[in-house]
């Protein structure tokens, strides 16, 4: 029961923290009573990859050397 609730205390803090970061810094703005937060979740956040705009070619989404998963009966492959 202990890990239980140790694991469910884990997942309600990261939970917060996220809601912290979409409610200040995320907006601009400082943490109020405890700007240190706001700080960490700001480096957190720009240490995180993420996919920018012009990452993605749609040209080639999809184009890989994976055969592909139609069936042999469709009639459009």
């Amino acid at each position: 029961m202990a890990p239980v609730l140790i694991f469910m205390l884990v997942v309600v803090g990261v939970a917060v923290l996220a809601l912290v970061y979409a409610a200040f810094p995320h907006r601009g703005e400082p943490v109020p009573g405890a700007p240190w937060i706001g700080d960490l979740l700001e480096r957190a956040a720009d240490a995180v990859p993420t996919i920018e705009d012009g990452d993605l070619d749609p040209a080639r989404v999809g184009d890989d050397d994976r055969p592909s998963r139609r069936s042999p009966h469709d009639p459009a492959g």
